[in-house]
């Protein structure tokens, strides 16, 4: 073979390769990690203080109690309970560090403990409390939209 047709070759399977998770995203518009820069939707992660009265109806439809049907992760929208760290003032992007202690409960509800990454360095740690079976945990190396109950 030619040094010219091994590099057409070569580009070609390169360009295909390069172009696949375009293909991908296109056809699951839905999918929330695909690596591609620009075409993810990011969640946001709204960080509440437990003893704080709850002033949001869309945290407080998202808390989960004793019941299987918790939507806390519907609509690409989390609710987190601080467990140290500072609730942001306004939104921020967060790099999810840690998503641990995930076992559910009786009632199918995990209670996992993450560790977010802030850009001044600092690390907030929350509860999230979801149904695994219907909305994701908080996966390391996702970039999430950190905000508090106030911003919401």
């Amino acid at each position: 073979m030619k040094l010219g047709t091994k590099l057409f070759v070569v580009i070609t399977a390169l360009g295909f390769a390069g172009v696949l998770p375009f293909i991908v995203q296109w056809n699951n518009p839905h999918q929330t990690d695909t690596g591609i820069v620009g075409t993810t939707a990011r969640r946001t992660v709204i960080v509440i203080n437990a003893a704080a009265p709850i002033t949001s109806s869309l945290v407080r439809e998202r808390l989960c109690g004793a019941s299987a049907h918790c939507q806390n992760g519907r609509d690409g929208i989390d609710v987190g309970i601080l467990k140290s760290g500072e609730i942001p003032t306004r939104p921020i992007a967060a790099i999810v560090e840690t998503d641990e202690n995930c076992t559910p409960d009786a009632y199918g509800i995990s209670h996992c403990t993450n560790g977010l990454q802030l850009p001044d360095g600092s690390t907030l740690v929350l509860r999230h409390d979801h149904n695994m079976q219907a909305y994701p945990c908080l996966k390391p190396g996702e970039v999430v939209t950190l905000e508090g109950q106030a911003s919401a």
